[in-house]
């Protein structure tokens, strides 16, 4: 029995018997992270550095070093310590601090800038402030994507001089986005710093602006938004997008919600493409005040397997169809412009649409694919327009 219990104790121990194996391993990281941080703020280097996910650290330029130093609390974070990798893990600074990225700016690339940014927090102090701020400078082209997972930047406003360049050669796919590369891709609950800048692909293959999935969220400013791309924003898997007077615009759709996702996208521009705002499969859209037009082609709302979308005050003009609902799909459309569309409404499978007050309906060729105010398989259209 004795020697069981030696057995067992001595299994528990290693490293000459001082310390217990478990322990040993985390002596041994914490050794590893001291030497980074002694390396990193050697004698005679004074300044902030920032350690990546690989243990690189990184001397941070004179200039970030200064902005961010003369932003401290007195008596908070002495210059010197490392930027990251400490123990309270993020610095605190009074005011506003900005980032730049390009040729002449702090950092040649987005995702560095936002790798030190998300150091950053910006105290609350009860009145409007720049907080935490990384700009973009004119003439940047970039060729990058943003790939979140279980990441909030949301502390963070992105701008520059609309629009930025993006180019997407090289960009790879997001495993549940349908092919579609994403330029921000964010994942697991993942939150995006605000959008307030417009992104413009110029050059590259198929890609997305913007891709919300599992959880995630998204804010756009009404000076931000995506263009260029083939789809503008597509938010998946319970995720949200919030952008009111945003701009969205692809060549295949601008807004796509799906899986009980939401987007609140009220006096957006989502016009152009082959569709305007798509809420599926239990997902809803607010598209109030929205322009949807297009240029002859295409619908400007679309709604399916009981995914509501709101269009109150929306503009559609110049679609194939402008609003279409099917498979339990639910469209309100209140005092809408439906005008130049060769079909206003149009229901199939049990979709439903409510009708009122709608404005201009001129050069309209089918108001309605079916008797208004019946019930049938194929849907129904609730309205008070009078009919002929």
């Amino acid at each position: 029995m004795a020697r069981r219990n030696h057995r067992r104790i001595a299994a528990g121990w290693s490293i000459g018997g001082l310390f217990p194996g478990s322990m040993a391993l985390v002596f041994a990281l914490l050794a590893f992270a001291w030497s980074l941080q002694v390396q990193a703020s050697g004698p005679g280097v004074p300044g902030l550095y920032w350690i990546d996910d690989r243990g690189a650290s990184h001397l941070l330029s004179e200039q970030i070093r200064d902005q961010v130093n003369s932003r401290l609390p007195r008596g908070s974070q002495p210059p010197g310590r490392p930027f990251a990798n400490q123990d309270q893990g993020v610095v605190v600074v009074d005011g506003g601090v900005e980032f730049t990225v390009g040729a002449n700016g702090h950092f040649q690339s987005l995702n560095e800038a936002l790798g030190v940014a998300s150091a950053v927090r910006s105290r609350h102090s009860g009145e409007r402030g720049e907080g935490v701020v990384v700009t973009i400078l004119e003439g940047v082209v970039l060729n990058e994507q943003v790939n979140m997972h279980n990441t909030d930047l949301s502390h963070i406003r992105l701008t520059g001089n609309s629009p930025v360049m993006v180019d997407t050669t090289g960009f790879a796919n997001a495993d549940d986005d349908r092919g579609s590369a994403p330029f921000f891709n964010l994942q697991f609950g993942s939150e995006s710093p605000k959008i307030d800048v417009i992104f413009e692909q110029v050059a590259g293959g198929d890609a997305v602006g913007l891709l919300a999935n599992r959880g995630s969220s998204a804010v756009l400013t009404p000076n931000g938004g995506f263009v260029g791309f083939r789809d503008g924003a597509t938010v998946n898997n319970g995720s949200t997008l919030t952008g009111r007077f945003s701009t969205l615009q692809g060549s295949r759709w601008a807004i796509h919600a799906r899986h009980m996702s939401d987007a609140n996208l009220r006096s957006a521009r989502l016009d152009g493409g082959d569709i305007g705002a798509w809420a599926r499969r239990a997902s809803r859209i607010d598209a109030r005040a929205a322009d949807l037009s297009g240029h002859g082609s295409g619908e400007g709302l679309r709604a399916d397997n009981v995914s509501l979308i709101e269009a109150h005050g929306a503009v559609i003009n110049q679609r194939a169809i402008a609003a279409n609902a099917f498979r339990g799909g639910q469209i309100n459309l209140l005092s809408a412009n439906l005008a130049n569309t060769g079909t206003a409404m149009q229901v199939s499978d049990g979709g439903f649409i409510y009708a009122h007050g709608l404005g201009d309906l001129s050069n309209v060729g089918q108001v309605f694919s079916i008797e208004p105010n019946t019930f049938s398989a194929r849907g129904v259209i609730l309205t008070d327009l009078a009919v002929d």
